[in-house]
């Protein structure tokens, strides 16, 4: 598709969370929006074994987020 997914994937994996600190979804563009070269149709996220959506993840105090590649899926469209 011509389009770097694994980039993508990346620049999400590189995010790095303080402790306590709240997924906001919308904060999430910068590092998707880091790779050229497509546009975002739909962002979905949730944590590791459950269902992915739209919503903010909230993150407990004494928890940090973070991303694994392993964890990551793009689909292109």
């Amino acid at each position: 598709s011509g389009i770097d997914t694994h980039g993508i994937k990346q620049a999400l994996a590189e995010r790095s969370f303080l402790i306590g600190e709240h997924v906001h979804r919308s904060r999430l563009y910068t590092q998707i929006n880091s790779v050229p070269g497509f546009w975002v149709t739909s962002l979905m996220i949730g944590q590791a074994g459950q269902a992915l959506s739209e919503q903010n993840i909230p993150i407990d105090v004494r928890s940090m987020a973070r991303f694994a590649m392993n964890d990551l899926q793009v689909i292109v469209r």
